[in-house]
């Protein structure tokens, strides 16, 4: 949401759409299955202003009729830190690692879509999981192969996830 949010309607040079545009095509079939209904509510929101060819943008969420979203979008804008002007200015020393935030917007964009993805994922392996105890328990073992067939594609999926983004997944 905070990506959403803030740079909403910034273009992605390299794939010619907003932020907004691809973080909402990428996850369209999960817009309906947010852990927190007020994400989920603003990502509803934002996908059907956009599939109206509406925009929003910043001052949309602030202005925004329901208190509980110009408030999240308002806490999700006030960063509680910020960069030292003088660390460039007086003494030379820019960021070693990466750009400024507000022109590394695509990279956190693709890693949080990864957690995201990654998230959800982890939901239906454990999901799916119950899915082949129960057919075992039950002594349904054409169910239970079905099952544990759809668990290692979920898992191939989690571990292509994980390893793009850096994370290394503990099974439990």
């Amino acid at each position: 949401m905070r990506l959403l949010i803030l740079y909403g309607q910034h273009i992605l040079p390299e794939e010619n759409i907003t932020v907004g545009e691809y973080l909402l095509t990428d996850i369209e079939e999960s817009l309906g299955d947010f852990d927190n209904s007020l994400y989920g509510k603003i990502a509803a929101e934002c996908h059907a202003l956009l599939v109206a060819g509406k925009i929003f943008d910043q001052h949309y969420f602030i202005q925004h009729e329901s208190g509980e979203v110009a408030n999240l979008a308002i806490d999700l804008l006030a960063e509680p830190w910020e960069f030292s002007p003088n660390w460039e200015a007086m003494w030379n020393y820019p960021l070693q690692n990466q750009p400024m935030p507000e022109r590394n917007f695509t990279l956190d964009m693709r890693q949080a879509l990864d957690r995201f993805k990654l998230r959800k994922v982890q939901k239906m392996c454990a999901l799916n999981l119950a899915r082949v105890q129960t057919a075992s328990k039950s002594g349904d073992h054409e169910a239970m192969m079905r099952f544990m067939k759809i668990q290692q594609k979920l898992n191939e999926t989690r571990n292509e996830i994980a390893l793009r983004a850096g994370t290394v997944v503990l099974v439990k």
